[in-house]
């Protein structure tokens, strides 16, 4: 069973270790769930790290620094280094989540970075434009929905988030309002089949499950029209 506090510990540490590493700080870009969660305050708790590494030919050094700090917060389950990430799964105590760390090795030139702060430490962090249109993009690109992506998704779009559309243009191939055209008719036809809470129950407060199962899909169907919208008048001008 998932405890939150010790969970969020053990990220945390693994965080300030990164970033207190004179190598990894300036080639590993933090991106996701638990970097929304921790300085964009995403409302809702994410158990993995990800980052995108900023020089891949660094990836043999990455893959040696970052193993040493999984090892130092818990026992190592699974490792690999292919062509497109570097993955450690982590387990810290018996029967509870595991920490999953994925570095990406392909990155995509249309993203960017801010700095941002993390206990004294300074922390690259996906800016808001570039995660939103990733985010959105994963909710169509994964082999399977999931239910994460379309909470982050209802989030960035309350929230009035910007969008980087070359993110979205570069990653579909299509222009961005195709894109969100397409994503709104996918939802729109299979939100009656969708098991909105399945994969969110942990991450989720009790408050947060009702407005999930009652209202969310509706509220990101409504979201994402205004979405297309503004996107149609930005092309008729």
């Amino acid at each position: 069973m998932l405890n939150r506090a010790t969970h969020e510990s053990v990220m945390t540490n693994i965080l300030t270790e990164i970033y207190s590493d004179p190598l990894l700080r300036t080639n590993l870009a933090f991106k996701g769930g638990t970097a929304a969660y921790l300085f964009y305050d995403l409302p809702r708790f994410s158990t993995d790290l990800d980052f995108d590494l900023i020089d891949p030919k660094k990836s043999e050094q990455i893959y040696a620094i970052v193993k040493k700090i999984a090892e130092k917060n818990g026992q190592i389950k699974d490792e690999t280094i292919k062509e497109k990430t570097v993955y450690f799964r982590l387990s810290y105590e018996h029967e509870v989540p595991t920490v999953k760390i994925e570095i990406s090795r392909l990155v995509n030139k249309e993203d960017e970075y801010e700095v941002k702060e993390l206990f004294g430490l300074p922390v690259l962090v996906m800016t808001k434009p570039c995660m939103a249109a990733n985010k959105f993009v994963a909710v169509l690109d994964r082999k399977k929905l999931v239910n994460r992506d379309l909470f982050d998704s209802w989030f960035f779009l309350q929230k009035n988030w910007p969008i980087k559309a070359s993110v979205v243009e570069s990653r579909t191939g299509m222009p961005a309002l195709d894109y969100f055209v397409k994503l709104k008719e996918f939802l729109q036809k299979n939100k009656d089949e969708i098991n909105i809470l399945h994969g969110l129950g942990e991450v989720l407060d009790s408050k947060q499950k009702v407005f999930v199962k009652n209202k969310m899909l509706n509220d990101v169907l409504f979201y994402l029209r205004l979405q297309t919208e503004k996107l149609n008048m930005n092309n008729l001008e």
